[in-house]
């Protein structure tokens, strides 16, 4: 307000040192329609006391007067038009303009909420159709692991419903001799904020029998680093469990197997060992037996 006041002032210098009987205040009408529309009421009301202050004190004394109206009287009359003018552009204009500027702005992220509600039904879709094709059961936990949902697979395999797994309900289906180390895995997940790896045995409904899975959860982090949700799932893991047992049974077994064939193998080394012997004592008892009578027979040879 003041930098205009004082430009407007230069204007009117300039002007009246052409035209020395030039309004006083008409420049001064400018400067609050500028500060009044781009700045509020206020500004304005500021821009008509500072220019009065200058209209009175520099231009009406040092400028070329007029005898047809006192100065006071001008004085008055630009102040009364100026507020008019002021309450126009700094309130009603700029009040219009705000509420077009609003209603534009709403409009537009109107529009934006609905790209990014489209955008969202869109990503929830691919994320619904990505779970129905995975072939574990997956869920989701909130901060102290309780669960707030789970897919369908987890009716058709445990056959409890989805609203009974909600909080802690989902152990029901757990093996009781798994559950202690269950629960002891998930404190140290949730105390070390690292991934749930471990193995439990949930039971299923067509068999009553309990079939070995790795349950696996991996904890969403923001942006104080505190858990804000758990992701996870159940993947069947018995048949390649039992392979596993049956393998290291028949390893266990051939390395009996391999060991007990040792020993064998070292007694009969040992057996083999005595006979080389006994073989070689034979031979030096027959060699030493038969030098005297092959002796007599070399001379026999000899003299005949």
């Amino acid at each position: 307000a003041l930098l205009t006041v004082v430009a407007c002032s230069g204007v009117k210098v300039l002007v009246g040192a052409i035209i020395p009987s030039s309004s006083r205040y008409i420049f001064f009408t400018v400067a609050v329609i500028l500060i009044a529309y781009n700045f509020g009421f206020g500004p304005g009301l500021f821009t008509i006391v500072a220019s009065t202050l200058v209209g009175l004190v520099v231009f009406e004394r040092f400028s070329f007067s007029t005898p047809e109206q006192p100065a006071w009287q001008r004085a008055a009359t630009f102040a009364i038009q100026a507020l008019v003018i002021c309450y126009i552009c700094g309130v009603r204009i700029k009040t219009t303009l705000d509420r077009t500027t609003a209603l534009e702005a709403e409009r537009a992220a109107r529009v934006e909420l609905v790209s990014t509600s489209q955008e969202l039904r869109r990503s929830e879709e691919r994320y619904r159709g990505m779970i129905a094709a995975v072939p574990q059961i997956v869920f989701l936990a909130d901060p102290n692991f309780q669960f707030e949902w789970i897919n369908d697979r987890w009716a058709g395999f445990t056959g409890l419903q989805e609203a009974g797994a909600s909080g802690s309900g989902w152990l029901e289906a757990v093996d009781p001799a798994d559950r202690t180390a269950l629960e002891g895995e998930i404190r140290r997940a949730l105390r070390e904020k690292q991934v749930l790896n471990t193995e439990l045995r949930l039971r299923e409904r067509s068999t009553g029998l309990y079939r070995w899975h790795l349950t696996r959860a991996v904890p969403v982090l923001d942006h104080g680093r505190s858990i804000a949700q758990w992701i996870g799932s159940f993947t069947d893991i018995h048949d390649r469990k039992l392979l596993m047992d049956t393998m290291q049974e028949l390893n266990e077994e051939l390395e009996h197997r391999v060991q007990r064939r040792t020993r064998e193998l070292i007694a009969v080394n040992r057996e083999l060992g005595g006979a080389n012997a006994e073989l070689e004592a034979f031979c030096y008892a027959v060699s030493h037996d038969l030098r005297t009578p092959l002796r007599a027979i070399d001379g026999f040879s000899q003299a005949l």
